[in-house]
């Protein structure tokens, strides 16, 4: 009888440790629920956040992950597309001057983050990210489609890569109105980090476009700065 209470316990006390390794192991590995930091920034000190997250790779060995924005706390999808690594969703920090939301809607946000005019396009990128040049959209074009532009269009469409680019809209600052894109119809326009000159001198803003209904994906270029659109960025 004695042993039949002794073996009871001891059954009880292994299963008690088991279930003690297990949960120390769920709440110190990469995978948490949620983690809560401090979050400091060029902006000032954006306060605790606590982030509820999947999978952080803080490593970005993977072909895919998640990183968090520490200045905000938003997380973001990233993917690597041959020796790049970039972000799978439009930024979504909120750099207060030199920023909109797509025809004033907050839910818009979500989808296709915020549209920034050019000089804060430039500044806006999170530590260890930079705003993507016309020639790593070039590089990443390339890889997709083999330099050709229809098939990097249908690399795109069909999201091979995972980049999920969106029909974002832009914002003409100066007549103060939105539209689809800076052409007729629907596209994905994106500022980068490059700039040229015209035969007579005038700065030319170089920026992604994919469009729909062109069938195209590549780099074009506009003499007005004072158009404001969504950003993707590249890590360092």
């Amino acid at each position: 009888m004695y042993y039949l209470l002794f073996m009871k316990q001891l059954m009880i006390i292994i299963i008690l440790i088991f279930l003690c390794k297990l949960f120390l192991v769920n709440i110190s590995g990469d995978y948490s629920s949620s983690e809560i930091r401090t979050n400091h920034s060029s902006y000032g000190i954006v306060g605790h956040n606590i982030i509820v997250s999947s999978y952080i790779d803080r490593s970005f060995k993977e072909n895919e992950g998640k990183f968090v924005d520490e200045r905000d706390g938003n997380s973001y999808k990233w993917v690597r597309i041959g020796n790049q690594i970039w972000m799978a969703e439009n930024l979504k920090f909120n750099a207060n001057s030199g920023t909109y939301i797509y025809k004033n809607r907050k839910q818009s946000i979500k989808k296709i983050g915020y549209l920034y005019n050019w000089e804060t396009a430039q500044k806006v990128a999170p530590k260890g990210w930079h705003l993507a040049s016309e020639e790593e959209y070039k590089s990443m074009l390339n890889f997709i489609g083999g330099y050709n532009i229809r098939l990097a269009f249908d690399s795109l469409k069909a999201d091979r890569y995972g980049l999920e680019l969106v029909y974002n809209g832009v914002y003409d600052i100066e007549d103060d109105k939105f539209v689809k894109g800076l052409f007729p119809f629907y596209s994905t326009d994106l500022w980068t980090s490059s700039i040229g000159h015209s035969m007579k001198g005038d700065v030319i803003y170089n920026f992604f476009t994919y469009q729909k209904y062109w069938r195209r994906a590549g780099i074009k270029m506009t003499n007005n700065g004072k158009t404001a659109m969504p950003i993707r960025c590249v890590k360092d």
